[in-house]
């Protein structure tokens, strides 16, 4: 483990073990929305959540791991709502330890770059909202798609519709000054060539004009108004610059026709997905005590040498090597504290790379080498702002609409009108 994500790692089981008034501050809105004790923004965090799991409904899939998965949030709605085995993976061992008390999920704590399971191990694996915050991208997707036997899905909210340009924009921009800062933007290029042409790329939400953050941040909404505000979210999952995000399958080897339909195991009754979302889904009765889950040690693997493990009280142990893991209160510690020469090759773009062609293969080092670069600490501050200016232009120019409507939006932006898209949320949410 390299020194950033130690650091990463730190801060992590900081904001995990993170209390108000005595009361843990949950990161996902666990406690329904509009608690005190979530993160802000749940509107937004809400919508990823709904356009995540329309796109999961048409996924069959038998059992589930959420890398990065936190608190175990969304790990625990696909769980209730699919009925499916889930567990969660996380480098934080506060987070694991979370996902037990609040969900009754098992998790394990690892580097999202080397994953202590078994090759397709889960049906589906999802790594949602984290490739942005790593060093090393690409070798974490090379492992989510090495244990992933039918479909990986990853979400971003880092993710730029318009390709090169706007990512060199927004990386202009970037200051990593903090160990769990995006220092990365990605592509729909990079995602092709990573996973290959067997993918499917769709946004997370509408971003109305670049609005919709400003106008649910600051909005005190009804039940009703936020089920409102869910459906014109997510009405609509084009992949350009009206819309913010991106949700990416990729099929593997062993994947299931996809149900285009989307008639899976939530049918077509989206209110339903709605209310579970916007009710509190946490409850303490969930904890799992100090036990490690039997149905998941099977799948784990020794990070040193590859060999199976087998529980022994507080710790795993490799019945190849020897190597010891600890588990605490149920969470296993899966870092391994030196590397292993019989595992040097570990880490890099292996699985990727096995299957792919030549040119694919260039290609994939290229992205390697550009994504895995050294990032400043800190941005000039001109840089960053004709950064900021050209990004508008770019945006403005590229963004799906007439040529009228682009040249009113700038007028009322000179005169400091409402913003038409502001204008007409405030219209839905009252009227309807």
């Amino acid at each position: 483990m390299d020194l950033r994500t130690q650091a990463a790692k730190g801060w992590l089981d900081r904001r995990y073990s993170k209390t108000v008034d005595g009361q843990y501050f949950a990161h996902a809105p666990v406690y329904g929305f509009g608690s005190s004790y979530s993160e802000p923004n749940q509107v937004l965090r809400l919508a990823r959540a709904f356009s995540l799991l329309r796109i999961l409904n048409t996924l069959p899939f038998h059992n589930f791991l959420d890398v990065g998965g936190g608190e175990g949030y969304t790990t625990a709605l696909v769980r209730d709502l699919f009925g499916v085995p889930a567990y969660c993976s996380d480098i934080s061992v506060e987070a694991g330890l979370q996902a037990r008390h609040l969900f009754g999920i098992q998790s394990v704590a690892n580097e999202a770059a080397r994953l202590p399971f078994k090759d397709n191990s889960f049906d589906l694996v999802l790594c949602s909202e984290v490739i942005e915050h790593l060093a090393t991208p690409v070798y974490a997707i090379s492992e989510l798609a090495r244990v992933a036997s039918k479909y990986l899905v990853i979400t971003t909210a880092e993710f730029c519709p318009l390709g090169e340009i706007e990512r060199a924009l927004r990386v202009a921009q970037l200051e990593i000054d903090y160990p769990h800062a995006e220092r990365n933007w990605f592509t729909r290029s990079d995602f092709l060539t990573l996973l290959g042409d067997e993918i499917t790329l769709s946004s997370q939400m509408r971003n109305f004009g670049g609005y919709g953050t400003q106008f649910f941040g600051q909005k005190d909404l009804t039940h009703r108004q936020v089920e409102i505000a869910l459906e014109l979210l997510t009405a609509s999952t084009s992949v350009d610059p009206n819309h913010d995000g991106v949700i990416v399958v990729c099929r593997r080897h062993k994947a299931e026709a996809v149900n285009d339909r989307n008639v899976g195991k939530l049918g077509g009754d989206s209110k339903a997905v709605i209310n579970k979302l916007l009710s509190p889904s946490s409850s303490s009765t969930n904890n799992l005590g100090s036990t490690i889950d039997v149905d998941l040690v099977p799948s784990l693997i020794c990070l040193a040498c590859g060999g199976s493990l087998a529980s022994g009280g507080n710790q795993l142990v490799c019945g190849n090597c020897g190597q010891r893991y600890k588990v605490r209160d149920g969470v296993p510690t899966m870092f391994l504290e030196s590397e292993n020469p019989a595992r040097e090759n570990a880490g890099d773009a292996e699985t990727l790379l096995s299957q792919a062609d030549q040119r694919r293969a260039e290609r994939i080092r290229a992205l390697t080498a550009k994504l895995h670069g050294a990032r400043s600490q800190k941005v000039n501050r001109y840089k960053k702002f004709l950064a900021q200016q050209f990004l508008k232009i770019l945006w403005m120019f590229f963004r799906p609409g007439p040529v009228k409507g682009k040249i009113l939006r700038i007028v009322r932006r000179f005169r400091k009108d409402t913003p038409a898209e502001l204008a007409w949320l405030e219209q839905q949410l009252t009227e309807r």
